[in-house]
Order: C-alpha cells, then structure tokens, then sequence
C-alpha cells in the first residue's frame, strides 16, 4: 500500500486526484503535436514578410517550361516564361497567373507557338500578362505579383 505524499494530500482535501506522469507526456505531446501542425500550415516554401512565397527557380522554370501549383492561394497558380528577346541576355517576361479561364473555369494552358494562354474548353485566349484577346470568355486572368530574387521566384499569395 501506497501512503500519500504531502503533495497528493494537499491535492485530495481539494477533492482532486494526483497529477499522472502520463497526463504529464499528453501535455507535452499536445504542445509538441499543434508546434508542428502550425510550421507544416506554414507551408513547406519559404514566405518572406511581405507575403512573397519561394515557389522555384529559374533553373527549375527553364527545364520544365513552367511551374504549376494546384494549392497556391485561394486559386492555383502557374507561372512561365515569355520568349527570350533575340541576342539578349535577359530572362524574358514571367508571369504568375491563376490559369482558371473566366468564362466555365477550365485550366488554360500557355501556347509557345501562339505566346498566348488558350482555354481547352472553349478556345478563349489571353496574352502573357492574363488580359483577355479572344473567345466567350469576357474578363481578365488573375495575375500574382511576381519577383526575380537571384535565381529564385518569388509569388505573393494576392492578387493584383
């Protein structure tokens, strides 16, 4: 049998029973469990102050043609890369656009050939900075902010 410390004594003229060590372990894992949750909510790309997300590098943007991301904001986001200017060292014009097409919301894709976005569904084009040129759909794409930060790309998660 078992006597009662000082402590636990205390605890039972206030009619409740010892702390556990195991409701010792939940508080921590309890604590330890929400830290983690908040940093994966975070994000796994790096955010600056002013709302800018790291989401790729030029390099990356190069080898695949663009960048694609489902879950960016509150809409997706696809970032590509206009035509380099003949004889030029510069990286030509990016652009961060929703691709979700203002007429049904289907995906647009960007064209090289045609240096436009073309919505799959119903032939609507844009050009590279999202404004409308053609098709039933009637109003812009969303574009993203967008910077050049050494090799990487930075988005702000708003629109402009």
């Amino acid at each position: 049998m078992t006597h009662p410390t000082p402590h636990s004594r205390k605890l039972l003229k206030l009619g409740r029973s010892e702390p556990s060590l195991m409701s010792g372990r939940r508080a921590f894992l309890r604590r330890f469990g929400t830290g983690w949750l908040l940093v994966l909510m975070g994000g796994c790309g790096k955010t600056s102050s002013a709302g800018f997300q790291n989401i790729g590098s030029l390099k990356l943007l190069e080898e695949e043609g663009k960048i694609f991301s489902e879950h960016f904001s509150s809409e997706p986001l696809l970032v590509i890369r206009g035509p380099k200017k003949k004889n030029s060292s510069e990286i030509g014009v990016l652009s961060a656009v929703s691709p979700t097409c203002s007429h049904q919301k289907c995906l647009v894709n960007w064209d090289n050939v045609q240096e436009s976005f073309i919505c799959p569904c119903h032939q609507s084009r844009f050009d590279i900075t999202g404004k409308h040129l053609q098709g039933p759909a009637t109003e812009n794409l969303k574009t993203y902010p967008i910077e050049v930060r050494g090799d990487d790309i930075w988005v702000a998660g708003r629109f402009q």
